[in-house]
């Protein structure tokens, strides 16, 4: 069976040096997680299996281009930071909840968004989506 996706999530999160080292990322993280298993609770579409963990995959739908302000290159380390906090304050064990995130390339355009949602749903690849973030792109 083909899972849809479970949770969607627009996050206007711009990553500064101040917010890398706070706890904030990690709270957001946990934030997302908490929807995403409140939703798959009442949906019933997640089942874990004894032993595995579940995984949870994220598609980053941002801009790659530097000129924009949220762009992949500064989501990711901030994304890759959060994961790892939640693990080593053990509010996740790594045994039970691990991460995958997918970027994609939005390149700020709206029909790039979309397109690139759309194949990830159809595709049934994807649990949660953090962004796009460019004005035509949340449309």
């Amino acid at each position: 069976m083909t899972r849809g996706p479970i949770a969607i999530a627009v996050v206007p999160f711009i990553p500064s040096s101040s917010s890398l080292s706070s706890l904030s990322s990690s709270w957001l993280l946990l934030l997302l997680f908490l929807s995403l298993s409140l939703t798959s609770a009442t949906a019933g579409s997640t089942v874990a299996v004894v032993g595995r963990p579940v995984e949870i995959r994220a598609a980053v739908i941002l801009p790659a281009d530097s000129k924009f302000i949220v762009t992949l290159s500064k989501v990711m380390p901030v994304l890759d930071i959060a994961v790892r906090d939640l693990y080593a304050k053990g509010i996740l064990r790594e045994t039970d909840v691990t991460f995958r995130f997918m970027q994609k390339d939005d390149k700020c355009e709206d029909i790039e968004a979309m397109r690139s949602g759309f194949e990830l749903i159809i595709n049934g690849r994807v649990d949660l989506f953090l962004g796009p973030t460019c004005d035509y792109g949340v449309g």
